[in-house]
């Protein structure tokens, strides 16, 4: 349990500068977190997401590594949302949600295909979303 909690306070101060990186900015903010995660994954030494391979072998509800990985998800859900919302996105959920699935797929598909399958794709996809749901932010100046 220590280290899924590790794993999460890790996950809050990376994205916290990826904050510190564009203050004032959410829509880039949000890409900058799947840009984190592309890189996170292509890193030597990636075996997948603590949570994503806890819930898989701990599939017992009741299992507090299960339960940890739940929680976490549901609060990795909700950042996105948040961050949306400031970005004034047209439909702030919808965009939160299809930004989670994009970095999911790219947490699962770097632990079996490593950084030369499809992971840089991600990014692509999530700058089109991104510009979709807010069609008045520039992403790239």
């Amino acid at each position: 349990m220590a280290w899924l909690h590790e794993m999460r306070g890790l996950w809050w101060r990376e994205t916290d500068k990826v904050f510190d990186s564009y203050p004032g900015q959410p829509a880039r903010q949000l890409l900058g977190i799947v840009e984190m995660v592309r890189d996170h994954v292509a890193a030597d030494g990636y075996v997948g997401c603590v949570y994503h391979n806890t819930a898989a072998e701990f599939r017992d509800p009741q299992h507090p590594g299960h339960q940890e990985s739940v929680q976490h998800a549901a609060e990795i859900r909700k950042q996105p949302i948040d961050i949306a919302r400031k970005a004034n996105a047209i439909d702030p959920e919808e965009l939160g949600d299809v930004l989670l699935l994009v970095i999911d797929g790219i947490y699962a598909n770097g632990a079996v295909l490593g950084p030369s399958g499809p992971i840089g794709l991600g990014v692509a996809l999530a700058e089109q979303v991104i510009e979709r749901y807010c069609p008045a932010t520039e992403l790239r100046p």
